[in-house]
């Protein structure tokens, strides 16, 4: 299956099985008033790893684990807009994080 399948397959409702891995801004949205007060951009991991180290005052050096194997992620252009028009909330959310 490529990943443009795969994304068109999770902007379905429902979504299939192995599509519905949820959502990003769902799983991250303020509960009860209490929500995650700091997030980092994956590709920026350095400064999640500059930010723990000031705060816990000592070095951290993260190995890659659990890494993906190389595979091409390219969208078509009617399956990004799709995609863009499906996760609204969470393009919206990484819009908001600093790099």
């Amino acid at each position: 299956m490529s990943f443009d399948d795969f994304v068109r397959a999770w902007c379905r409702d429902p979504r299939p099985d192995f599509a519905d891995v949820g959502s990003q801004g769902k799983f991250l949205r303020p509960r009860q008033g209490a929500g995650a007060d700091r997030l980092f951009r994956y590709e920026a991991i350095g400064t999640f790893v500059q930010f723990l180290e000031d705060r816990l005052g000592c070095e951290i050096t993260l190995p890659r684990l659990n890494v993906s194997p190389e595979g091409t992620t390219e969208l078509t252009a009617a399956t990004e807009a799709l995609l863009r028009a499906t996760a609204v909330e969470d393009f919206g959310l990484y819009a908001t994080l600093t790099g």
